[in-house]
């Protein structure tokens, strides 16, 4: 699920907030957050404009870098290009959007989106446990009418449980050496703390206690403190 702003918004942003003066305060500030000087700065932005020229005359130095970080100077600003816009959004690995808004606009747009994003989840999830729990109470209800569905349902959830334990047992041996801890006595302790979908579902259709969704959702027999 994206969680980034779409086109049209980032457009819309844009159109409400951009501005040609913003650009400035964005370079400058993008700069000193790296520590570089604005002759530095020149010579990386000629060098993403000149890739092929060992030895450029460009048309961005010190002076130019700074009357573009002081547009309002009564020396007399310096516009960019589009060309040299695109080329500092590269230098700085910023979008065009991040330099044409003001500070903090394109991180609001992302958090908005991040907040649509969360709505979508907890009805996906929602959704989910109702999809989750129906399926469950469906199996049930035919194994306790079904002696024998119920015993291989049973046998199932004993297989895929040990095979989970076992698949540890060969993590450990295999990483043991990196751990600087005693060894885990109880794999199947373990194992059963930190479950599979397939091993919690199990254990849900051949059980009679509620069902702790949150818990299984985490890959946790029981829910994390606090939960």
């Amino acid at each position: 699920m994206m969680m980034e702003p779409s086109w049209s918004e980032v457009s819309a942003l844009i159109q409400s907030e951009g501005d040609e003066r913003n650009v400035g305060t964005q370079i400058r500030r993008a700069r000193e957050e790296r520590g570089w000087s604005q002759t530095e700065l020149a010579e990386r932005v000629s060098r993403v404009l000149h890739p092929y020229s060992e030895k450029v005359s460009s048309s961005i130095d010190r002076v130019a870098v700074w009357r573009i970080e002081n547009p309002d100077a009564k020396s007399g600003g310096r516009r960019v290009t589009i060309a040299e816009l695109i080329a500092f959004a590269k230098v700085f690995n910023m979008t065009i959007a991040e330099l044409l808004l003001p500070t903090g606009a394109a991180d609001r747009q992302k958090a908005w989106a991040a907040v649509e994003a969360a709505f979508e989840a907890l009805q996906a999830v929602r959704m989910a446990t109702s999809t989750y729990r129906e399926a469950v109470m469906r199996v049930r209800a035919f194994a306790d009418v079904d002696e024998e569905l119920s015993h291989q349902i049973i046998e199932r959830r004993d297989a895929v449980q040990e095979a989970h334990a076992e698949s540890y047992r060969k993590q450990w041996e295999r990483h043991r050496h990196e751990f600087t801890g005693s060894p885990r006595d109880d794999l199947h302790a373990f194992a059963e703390a930190n479950l599979t979908p397939e091993v919690a579902a199990l254990i849900d259709m051949t059980s009679t206690k509620p069902m702790n969704l949150w818990a299984w959702a985490q890959g946790r027999t029981v829910p994390a403190e606090g939960a």
